[in-house]
């Protein structure tokens, strides 16, 4: 029986239309290359485990890009356009968790967005974990992420777990681990699979 709902963040809870650094450079007539290899190297390593500051790499960055006002306006721009919350899903965990499912984000996540989305968009509240690569000091798909999961929801077991993910990549990974692993493609698709094939208490 399922006792725990996991979701990810953006392509889940939040829902994406493009990436931000394309939205980005579109918006903002940033140079192409310097910020799609910022990325997609060094912001999806050492920045989204914790290793690196974001403010301190943007300092070296945002000139190169072209970008002309400041951090803060940038991260601004960032984090509010990356916060198109699903409302219909935060009505069902809101719903779950007044039934005693336990609900949980996890995501690869920077500290200073971890923090918007904690604060300002109300995850603090609405959840009972949040999982995050920055804290935990691994990303998914790494084992290593859903383990440090499993550890704190013990004693839990991990077929207890349903876990959506928008990335197939990051639901394989899941579902060798022993979660109830789906990729996640709309909300309809959600509430059928949730509600039906697990049996939870959806409204």
């Amino acid at each position: 029986m399922i006792q725990v709902l996991l979701l990810d963040i953006d392509g889940v809870l939040i829902q994406k239309h493009s990436l931000f650094s394309d939205y980005a450079i579109n918006r903002f007539h940033l140079k192409p290359e310097p910020v799609k290899e910022f990325f997609n190297t060094k912001f999806n390593t050492s920045i989204i485990l914790g290793q690196s500051d974001l403010r301190k790499e943007l300092h070296l960055e945002l000139k190169k890009w072209g970008w002309k006002d400041s951090i803060d306006d940038f991260l601004h721009i960032w984090f509010s356009t990356d916060s198109n919350l699903d409302v219909r899903l935060i009505k069902q965990v809101k719903h779950l968790r007044r039934h005693n499912i336990t609900c949980a984000v996890a995501s690869n996540l920077e500290p200073y967005r971890l923090e918007y989305l904690r604060t300002t968009l109300g995850f603090a509240s609405n959840f009972d974990y949040i999982f995050s690569s920055c804290e935990l000091g691994v990303a998914k798909p790494n084992s290593a992420f859903y383990q440090h999961i499993a550890n704190t929801l013990a004693p839990l077991q991990r077929n207890q777990v349903l876990f959506w993910d928008d990335s197939s990549q990051n639901v394989r990974a899941a579902g060798r681990f022993g979660f109830h692993a789906h990729q996640y493609q709309d909300y309809s698709e959600f509430l059928q699979v949730t509600k039906n094939t697990y049996q939870l208490p959806l409204n």
